[in-house]
């Protein structure tokens, strides 16, 4: 699945950790509607790179939609603070049957919407079912394979799966899972993602398209904390440069997407720098149907041990990256870094030399207008390439032209980030070795394709045993450290900017740094 945070590519899916692990003691059953603890006045700005799109979890695609869908939807399970584990949300219990195929959940009682309706199976129902069709943009989060979700009275959903599916609790714990009224959704239409109605800690105060997205707090929200702030103002500033300043300067409390060279200087003002590793890598994507030696393995590989890693690392992120070892972010469950390339120019010379493009070749990469990062990363490895006899010409396209090269396959090389919506590998796995669809996405536009990985793959989405899925996932990363189809470059993190009167922020250390506002305070 694919979403663009500021020319990054997102991906989907979420966190399972033991592949069928039942959570214990359920968290009590109804909590207290009708009021809330926010101070009166309190208002809270961040500015952000994006604006929304609306509050449709199913078409979303970017993280300022999909990260204010979480402040007014919830799900059925949630990711844990500490995103190693999965808790309840909507449902207080849930149990698995028929070898991992039926999941059976129970809601809890007493939960309304922020129109003061109450939660029913029957918007359980609705809400997933447009989820998870398999023709829908991100039907592959569920592995392509719900045969049915069904209500079992007035308090039970139940899923069946087509074969088991170890990640589809971290699925369902998606923004992509989110439950939303299903009355409300059939009486506004085509218009109903700009009205959303749901159980979330906030609804929906206004929306000025470009500008800005006002929520305030749900007082029927049944969870705890109740919030506190009383009005939360994202407004919409594409430029870096112009949301650290406004940080400095008091004009915003929080900023997302903060450049790496302005780092220092928000630290300087006395806010924070909150950063969010893991979650993110820089990878370098090769179009083996462009450029002919792309093909050869060899090339590839010589490719892979040109780029010095370190010299990014200080001159493009500032040292607020580290060297990535794999094509898997470094914060993704079955990570394992051993065999990664490095930088070593002699060993890059010695695989051109076994290849049948020994002396030399060139070719084009592609990076985003406004990416002074990506630009960095050209033209370091340029100089490089250079010493092997390879030229690299640059081209910069403004993000959205750069994107529809990428999709349509007309690129030859590209920068493309990735950042995992969960650390489950199944995600990046089903973009980078699928050699078919569901994705819709084959081998994150290559043409590579290796059908012993596509089957370790296959395998490790429906093993219930974490100790059979690490071991499929290692030797998918030991197939690419060996193919080299895809180049890594750093492991960059999530950067938030905190005024220092902000308290209680504490985006998700997994996943791709979500965050909430319900356990946020603000100081005078």
């Amino acid at each position: 699945m694919m979403s663009v945070r500021s020319w990054r590519i997102r991906r989907l899916g979420i966190v399972f950790v033991g592949a069928l692990v039942v959570l214990v003691g359920a968290i009590a059953a109804s909590r207290a509607v009708g009021s809330t603890t926010a101070t009166p006045g309190q208002t809270l700005t961040m500015d952000r790179a994006l604006d929304i799109t609306g509050f449709d979890p199913v078409t979303q695609i970017d993280f300022s939609s999909i990260y204010s869908d979480l402040q007014v939807y919830n799900r059925l399970v949630e990711l844990a603070p500490d995103g190693k584990t999965l808790v309840p949300g909507l449902a207080s219990r849930w149990a698995f049957s028929d070898q991992g195929r039926e999941i059976t959940f129970t809601l809890r009682t007493g939960v309304k919407f922020s129109d003061g309706s109450p939660l029913t199976p029957a918007d359980v129902v609705f809400s997933l079912k447009r989820a998870t069709n398999p023709k829908s943009a991100f039907g592959s989060l569920f592995g392509g394979g719900v045969r049915s979700i069904v209500a079992l009275g007035p308090d039970r959903v139940r899923i069946t799966l087509a074969k088991p599916f170890a990640p589809v609790l971290s699925s369902l714990s998606l923004w992509l899972g989110s439950i939303y009224s299903k009355a409300n959704w059939l009486k506004w239409g085509k218009a109903a993602s700009q009205h959303p109605v749901g159980t979330g800690p906030y609804e929906l105060a206004s929306w000025t398209k470009g500008s800005q997205l006002v929520l305030v707090p749900n007082r029927y929200y049944w969870g705890s904390p109740k919030p506190t702030v009383a009005k939360i103002v994202f407004k919409v500033v594409g430029d870096g440069t112009a949301r650290a300043l406004a940080l400095e300067s008091g004009a915003a409390d929080m900023i997302d997407v903060v450049p790496p060279n302005q780092v220092a200087a928000i630290k300087r003002s006395g806010s924070n720098v909150v950063s969010v590793p893991g979650p993110a890598v820089e990878l370098i994507s090769l179009n083996e149907n462009t450029v002919p030696a792309f093909k050869d393995r060899n090339v590839r590989r010589a490719l892979a041990y040109s780029i010095n890693r370190a010299a990014v690392v200080k001159a493009a992120y500032f040292g607020q990256a580290s060297r990535a070892r794999s094509v898997f972010p470094s914060g993704t469950l079955f990570y394992d870094p051993k065999g990664a390339a490095t930088y070593d120019i002699a060993k890059a010379a010695a695989y051109l030399k076994a290849s049948g493009f020994a002396q030399g070749f060139s070719f084009k990469l592609t990076v985003p207008s406004g990416g002074s990062a990506e630009a960095t990363i050209a033209q370091i490895w340029a100089a490089d390439l250079a010493k092997l006899g390879i030229k690299l010409t640059i081209q910069t396209l403004d993000q959205t032209t750069a994107l529809q090269e990428w999709s349509s396959e007309k690129y030859q090389a590209t920068i493309m980030p990735w950042v995992n919506d969960t650390p489950d590998a199944f995600e990046i796995c089903q973009y980078t070795v699928s050699a078919t669809k569901p994705t819709g996405v084959t081998a994150f536009h290559t043409g590579y394709v290796n059908k012993h990985a596509t089957a370790l793959a296959q395998e490790a989405e429906s093993a219930l045993s974490d100790r059979v899925r690490q071991r499929d996932y290692s030797a998918i990363q030991r197939i690419l450290n060996s193919d080299q189809p895809l180049l890594y470059v750093v492991d960059t993190p999530v950067l938030y900017g905190v005024s220092s009167k902000v308290h209680g922020f504490t985006p998700n250390r997994a996943g791709n740094g979500n965050y909430y506002f319900n356990k946020v305070t603000l100081s005078p």
